[in-house]
């Protein structure tokens, strides 16, 4: 039987093999940073010998001041706030750093963008 997939198909949807197994943590990790109702939810769990309006009242008075967004974008700041010196003599991949997406957009633009 002929594979009548592009290959492009299956190079996105290919994981690593132990990829799967970290996704739990690594949306707790996502929840974290973004903060809000759906951490709470998420994350707020009820006690054994909790009543359900104990439960819901205790939900409703949650809180959670979002630290972890505060810490991630405060090393973020000093990641960034240097210039990024990149060692190759390669003309291609110099070349491919000063315009990574073909709108002349330099390699440091797309990693500000992607570590947010």
């Amino acid at each position: 039987m002929a594979d009548t997939e592009p290959a492009g198909v299956k190079l996105i949807e290919r994981r690593f093999p132990g990829n799967d197994a970290k996704n739990a943590e690594w949306t707790f990790f996502e929840q974290s940073y973004k903060g809000g109702a759906e951490y709470i939810l998420s994350n707020l769990f009820k006690y054994f010998k909790e009543g359900d309006k104990e439960y819901q009242d205790r939900v409703k008075r949650c809180y959670r001041k979002n630290r972890s967004k505060r810490a991630v974008d405060l090393v973020n700041c000093y990641l960034f706030k240097g210039t990024v010196k990149r060692n190759t003599n390669n003309k291609n991949i110099n070349a491919f750093h000063k315009n990574i997406d073909g709108k002349n957009n330099p390699i440091t633009r797309l990693m500000k963008a992607a570590s947010l």
